[in-house]
């Protein structure tokens, strides 16, 4: 039987700790990259024992998923689900918090604002833009975040929502194509106003 490496990915703006286990729980390795693609190519390279990693999808972490991803047998996002507020959830622990969203009429749009949390400490300030088709089954939604202090000099990081439903009793079920929609995961869309508080501080 050939033995099989799990490890676990802690993903930080600028470095990328990892816990190498056994099926057992034998910690084999421990150690911390810096968030540069050649480095975690590299470290990558190195690996002699087929393994399967998990990692929390947060704002950081697009990339790293992609570079890991031809390496591992097995490589998946970490569901630390959030509820949304009228809004679905990307997967990982982000929410989009839309204050003042409300569902288009059938076959028209409308604007949103509201912040994205993300990583458990991170708040974005997030706009976008629904709409509904005109037999109100399909609904899709464009968010915009952003945040000079986490993405310098980089533009806002964009996600693009696609949810469907049988008719119009049944609840939205779709999928995040963008930033923080990594992979593709369907989930029942639900509202709740446990998110409303906005923390003074965004990190």
């Amino acid at each position: 039987m050939n033995a099989i490496h799990y490890i676990g990915f802690d993903v930080h703006k600028k470095t990328i700790a990892y816990c190498v286990k056994t099926a057992d729980g034998h910690i084999v390795e421990e150690g911390t990259l810096q968030a540069q693609r050649m480095e975690l190519c590299r470290w990558a390279k190195r690996r002699q024992v087929a393994w399967q990693g998990a990692m929390e999808a947060t704002l950081f972490s697009a990339w790293i998923y992609d570079t890991l991803k031809p390496y591992a047998q097995q490589l998946s996002t970490k569901l630390v689900h959030e509820t949304p507020v009228a809004l679905p959830t990307a997967v990982g622990g982000t929410t989009f918090v839309a204050r003042n969203f409300s569902l288009p009429e059938e076959g028209k749009c409308t604007p949103w604002s509201g912040y994205t949390k993300t990583s458990s400490i991170v708040i974005l300030t997030t706009t976008g833009t629904a709409c509904l088709s005109s037999d109100s089954t399909a609904l899709t939604v464009s968010v915009s975040s952003n945040d000079p202090a986490w993405l310098s000099s980089l533009p806002p990081v964009n996600d693009y929502i696609q949810l469907s439903r049988a008719d119009s009793t049944q609840p939205f079920r779709g999928e995040d194509s963008g930033q923080f929609g990594y992979p593709a995961e369907s989930e029942t869309v639900t509202c709740t106003s446990d998110l409303l508080n906005l923390p003074s501080s965004h990190l």
